[in-house]
């Protein structure tokens, strides 16, 4: 799904994590289609996006060191104000119980190369874990617990918080759709209390999804977070909200679905939201995946850099 240096973003709803006051956008370099690259710091000083003092990066299954050099992390994120954000998604679209039993020697050997990696970053850290694990019986599968508690056990120290991260898979015409929310508890009841934070994410675009699924969204993402935050008691994360502007209708759909979110700050706040995190800050034109030429059109800038309508409503969600 996602692979290296592609662009997310996170925005602050609430604190919710103590110390971490999660306010920015992420990501590592942005890739032109000329090759050329800029640092995400520049993009972010071009588009005038201030407030911001996260970056995230993700960590899949084929990562390497050399994808982000903790030494670059250090002197360009971390030193410029920025809290970085590791989203770990090492068994991606393979995932399932047998996956897991087969893989979890070079799962756990990878981790710990990970944290390895980590103790080179400064300060303050966030992990987001294995995003979208909830599929594929692993939702049902009571060892995954023991799995969650083994890979906190690898990566924790002081200055890191860790959430697992479910993906909100089910029924997308409904607003509340708890009889699919209730299937990963056997997956995490366990283990849950012993992370810093519950991550969900939400993925939409018109070669899916109906206009109808798309414009309802916020209030989705107000219930599933609501209902998270009270089954489980921990803060919550909306670790990447995928929102194409592919299409006739794109651009004005992802427009008012932030706008609605930022209408909807209050609400969000009373469910422990502790930032929203979005899937690319500009368009990567090679990206590939489930949603086909959707995929190319995540970002809330165009692959040139230009400002698409939603910026006009990011303020909101950026406003202390």
């Amino acid at each position: 799904m996602l692979f290296r240096k592609l662009l997310i973003g996170v925005f602050l709803v609430c604190s919710g994590l103590g110390a971490f006051d999660l306010r920015g956008v992420g990501g590592y370099e942005y890739l032109e289609n000329n090759g050329s690259s800029k640092m995400i710091t520049t993009v972010l000083q071009e588009n005038k996006l201030s407030g911001i003092n996260s970056i995230s990066m993700w960590l899949t299954h084929s990562w390497d060191e050399s994808w982000y050099p903790a030494d670059e992390i250090n002197t360009k994120i971390v030193k410029e104000g920025y809290t970085p954000i590791f989203i770990i998604y090492w068994f991606a679209d393979d995932v399932s119980v047998q996956y897991i039993q087969k893989n979890r020697v070079a799962y756990i050997n990878y981790l710990k190369r990970v944290r390895h990696f980590l103790d080179k970053v400064e300060g303050k850290k966030i992990i987001v874990l294995n995003p979208e694990y909830n599929e594929f019986g692993v939702e049902g599968w009571d060892g995954y617990n023991d799995l969650l508690l083994e890979s906190k056990a690898i990566l924790d120290s002081g200055d890191i918080r860790i959430g697992p991260c479910v993906g909100d898979f089910g029924i997308y015409s409904k607003v509340n759709d708890e009889g699919n929310w209730k299937s990963f508890d056997p997956s995490l009841r366990k283990a849950i209390k012993s992370f810093d934070f519950i991550a969900f994410q939400e993925m939409r675009s018109l070669t899916k999804n109906s206009s109808r699924d798309i414009a309802i969204l916020p209030e989705r993402i107000e219930a599933f977070s609501h209902y998270l935050n009270k089954k489980y008691a921990k803060p919550v994360f909306l670790a990447y909200l995928a929102l194409s502007s592919w299409g006739k209708e794109g651009e004005k759909l992802q427009a008012n679905v932030i706008q609605k979110l930022g209408k909807n700050r209050k609400a969000l706040e009373k469910n422990k939201v502790m930032g929203i995190n979005f899937f690319h800050l500009a368009d990567v034109s090679n990206h590939i995946g489930y949603f086909q030429e959707g995929e190319k059109y995540f970002g809330l800038l165009h692959s040139d850099l230009t400002q698409k309508p939603a910026m006009e409503f990011i303020p909101t969600l950026l406003a202390p």
